[in-house]
């Protein structure tokens, strides 16, 4: 895969929707069965602010509907293209909690370094904010 062995990347199996974990130089892949496949997102990992990792809206996890991504600060903000009155999900890396604000209907569930967050398309665009909660 030609990953920088020094770079720390978050890993989502995109058919089984599944945090793999943080890896580093090299992925684990698991044993398929004949005419089986494994398609991962690895996504580079910078410092602990939220960072898109996968959506279930496309296999490319997500080219698709990800109009713009911005960091500001700790904080990331996505614009989000849908299929109006649809729902898809968005997986982020965040390994401190983070507040979860949309201009359209969310919901947010962390597991582990992860939230998933399942966005309502009550209308074609809409803009999630993931804001690290501080002490």
């Amino acid at each position: 895969l030609g990953l920088d062995p020094a770079q720390r990347y978050a890993a989502f199996d995109f058919w089984e929707e599944r945090y793999l974990g943080i890896l580093q130089g090299s992925l684990p892949l698991r044993a398929l069965p004949v005419g089986g496949s494994q398609l991962c997102a690895v996504t580079p990992i910078v410092d602990n602010a939220p960072v898109l990792i996968a959506s279930d809206r496309h296999v490319s996890m997500d080219s698709v509907s990800v109009t713009n991504h911005q960091r500001e600060g700790a904080a990331l903000t996505l614009t989000l293209h849908g299929v109006l009155g649809e729902s898809f999900r968005y997986w982020v890396y965040a390994p401190v909690p983070c507040t979860v604000e949309a201009d359209v209907p969310v919901t947010a569930q962390r597991a582990e370094e992860v939230i998933c967050v399942t966005v309502q398309f009550e209308k074609a665009t809409a803009t999630v904010r993931l804001r690290p909660v501080t002490a």
